[in-house]
């Protein structure tokens, strides 16, 4: 139970990260720094003063800062930063012809410069993802950098075109109804985890589904401990159920969904897509790797408390 989220889930606090940071052992995540010195704080500072969107962005993250320290959000896996796979996601869109559709959204130099790519990233993440040429790559890298860890990935319930048809490429689709915290500060969500800690153990040491089950029985016994104290958290504490379905999708979901989006454009899109199916791509063995996503779509109404 170790699960990738994705920085544009923890900027908005979808319930995708919600329910990730919950229930895993850890949740990893493309934390936007440099990319010389990636991982530094005292480059990511250096950033924040020279780039103002970068600024706003890490004050937006603040509310994080208790789940970094508990080792419960982390950058890196065995030394190694979702931002590369990033990288060299980019560098497969720019150089496979069956990919070329998709280069009409993208900027060639958008890693070349430092103050150019955290301010536009930044920028992205505050807005909610509304640049395919950094969210395609972004989310793209996610999965490779879960596929190359053997990690599950947090995934938000379909809502546009190329998550709709991500969705077709779902195999194993096993789904679950879990109480989560919707909106709660860190401190919550860390007192919520210790007092589902038996349960959590049992869910990251066991199967998953089962895991998931038990958790959810357990947190109907013990919701008043979880929220005991709860009026006076820094953040409204919201609660409700939310289905996750865990399914196995292959390592080049994200880049397949959005060619087949951009097919169903219009039929100038379609026919350019058509025909890049057809041009030979360089092998990669991550494209085929399967990986596991947890899709959390909230049910019902919520609950404040």
């Amino acid at each position: 139970m170790l699960i990738v989220a994705s920085p544009y889930h923890l900027t908005t606090r979808e319930p995708a990260a919600m329910a990730a940071l919950l229930l895993a052992r850890q949740v990893v995540t493309l934390l936007p720094t440099p990319l010389e010195g990636a991982g530094s704080s005292r480059e990511a500072m250096a950033a924040a003063r020279r780039v103002p969107t970068y600024r706003a962005l890490v004050e937006s993250w603040s509310w994080t800062q208790p789940l970094w320290e508990a080792q419960v959000l982390t950058s890196h896996i065995e030394g190694e930063s979702p931002a590369q796979d990033m990288f060299e996601v980019g560098q497969k869109i720019a150089a496979e012809e069956a990919l070329g559709p998709l280069r009409q959204f993208t900027n060639d130099q958008f890693f070349d410069d430092d103050r150019e790519y955290l301010g536009a990233l930044a920028a992205d993440l505050l807005k909610g993802g509304p640049d395919p040429g950094i969210s395609v790559p972004l989310a793209a890298g996610l999965d490779r950098f879960a596929a190359r860890h053997n990690l599950s990935i947090a995934r938000s319930a379909p809502q546009s075109l190329a998550q709709r048809a991500e969705a077709t490429l779902a195999t194993d689709v096993q789904t679950v109804i879990v109480p989560i915290l919707l909106q709660a500060s860190a401190l919550r969500l860390l007192h919520a985890r210790e007092v589902m800690g038996d349960l959590l153990e049992r869910l990251w040491e066991g199967e998953t589904v089962p895991g998931l089950r038990a958790f959810a029985e357990g947190f109907e016994h013990r919701r008043e401990e979880i929220v005991e104290g709860c009026r006076d958290d820094e953040v409204r504490l919201i609660e409700g159920a939310a289905s996750i379905s865990i399914m196995t999708l292959p390592g080049d979901a994200v880049l397949r969904s959005s060619l087949t989006a951009l097919a169903a454009m219009g039929p100038r899109r379609h026919h350019e897509v058509r025909n890049a199916e057809n041009l030979p791509a360089l092998f990669d063995a991550l494209d085929r790797t399967p990986i596991v996503s947890m899709v959390v779509k909230p049910l019902g109404a919520p609950s404040r408390r």
